[in-house]
């Protein structure tokens, strides 16, 4: 099955990306908006981008009212408005918490505060982070760049707040059993926990040859 993208919808690009560009991490991030009010928007199209300097970029897609793009959401408007906003990382005991803050809340309500989560500071902005957060990510806005309906929000990371336990300070990995991470998978409401974890060693050449001929990678 071969398909021309420029033949389809918007709702049916979206679809088959969603469905088979999974599971995607997910990012609560926290903006201020003019009024002071702290926005918090979940995005899963979404990842870090590089580590000199550390970069992370989402899509805020335009309101959906409008076609033909042109009306940012808030996070978008946040961010390059007031040129810094907090990636929160989303585990499995924020889920229900995290959805809620996708309702359309009325302006002048944060979302965080609304459905029970706790802001607090963060060092490198005046952004506040989500509390419950297993780590939280200062950005600085890097640009905007308006493509289509989409926004894209490119963030230089300035500081990491981690939950206590997570990070070795001396090694600087993450405990992957104390953390499990949310993934968003296709569908209006499909999430997974990611907590099956498969660990593979790059093989060198020679083992990698194996496969091709039908052997093992490694002796």
């Amino acid at each position: 099955m071969n398909v021309d993208f420029n033949g389809l919808a918007s709702k049916e690009r979206y679809k088959l990306l969603s469905s088979f560009v999974v599971p995607r991490p997910i990012a609560l991030v926290t903006s201020l908006g003019e009024a002071g009010v702290v926005n918090a928007a979940p995005y899963s199209f979404f990842n870090c981008f590089g580590s000199d300097p550390g970069l992370v970029i989402l899509n805020v897609g335009d309101r959906p009212e409008d076609d033909h793009g042109g009306v940012a959401k808030d996070t978008a408007r946040n961010a390059e408005r007031h040129g810094f906003f907090v990636v929160n990382a989303v585990d499995a005991g924020m889920a229900e918490r995290m959805n809620g803050c996708a309702a359309s809340f009325p302006p002048g309500e944060s979302e965080a505060e609304a459905v029970g989560f706790t802001l607090a500071a963060c060092p490198g902005t005046d952004v506040p982070r989500i509390a419950e957060a297993p780590a939280s990510f200062a950005c600085r806005t890097h640009r905007v760049e308006a493509i289509g309906g989409n926004r894209l929000v490119l963030g230089e990371v300035l500081h990491g707040s981690f939950r206590e336990g997570l990070v070795d300070p001396e090694s600087w990995r993450v405990d992957p059993d104390a953390f499990t991470p949310l993934g968003r998978l296709g569908g209006a409401g499909g999430y997974t926990r990611c907590g099956d974890r498969l660990e593979m060693k790059r093989p060198s050449v020679e083992e990698a040859r194996r496969l091709g001929s039908g052997g093992a990678p490694t002796a």
